[in-house]
């Protein structure tokens, strides 16, 4: 499929940019705590409805231009930068744990602490969410990896749930 490069709006300068970049960061970070509470939570039916109309009412806040399906987001340094909604490791996507992938002499590292929305059996970390985080750390890597030496990563047991 071919996804266009989108340019920012005319105007949109840099600081504009860190701006938009900055709250999304906040809604990712503050929506991964209401996906945590909602998945934790043991509280009764009354309170879960009340909460559902509330949530509703939010999402009805986010109103103006949609990107399309395809649209690369103006925040996004795609090709090669990072994706702030990308549900592996974006900073603004709820469904993404939160990671941190530095690059070292030897590699890259990365750091996440998966929460009880991404558990499996219980007390673990889902086996997808394990596979889909090496999947990322993959593509940086490959782009850093000579053709003779392909990226290379290794998982042997269950993860537990929590900081890794």
């Amino acid at each position: 499929m071919h996804t266009p490069l989108t340019e920012p709006p005319a105007g949109a300068g840099a600081e504009s940019l860190e701006h938009q970049k900055a709250a999304v960061t906040r809604l990712g970070h503050e929506l991964r705590a209401l996906v945590e509470a909602t998945v934790r939570t043991a509280a009764s039916p009354d309170t879960l409805h009340r909460v559902a109309d509330g949530v509703r009412h939010v999402t009805g806040q986010l109103t103006g231009r949609r990107r399309a399906r395809a649209e690369i987001p103006e925040v996004d340094g795609f090709p090669g930068g990072p994706r702030m909604y990308s549900p592996v490791v974006g900073v603004g996507s709820p469904l993404a744990p939160p990671v941190r992938i530095m690059p070292t002499d030897d590699g890259l590292i990365g750091h996440c602490t998966l929460g009880i929305a991404h558990e499996g059996p219980p007390g673990y970390g889902h086996g997808g969410m394990s596979a889909m985080l090496l999947d990322e750390l993959n593509r940086p890597s490959a782009a850093l990896s000579s053709p003779l030496t392909p990226p290379q990563a290794t998982y042997g047991f269950p993860t537990a749930a929590g900081p890794l």
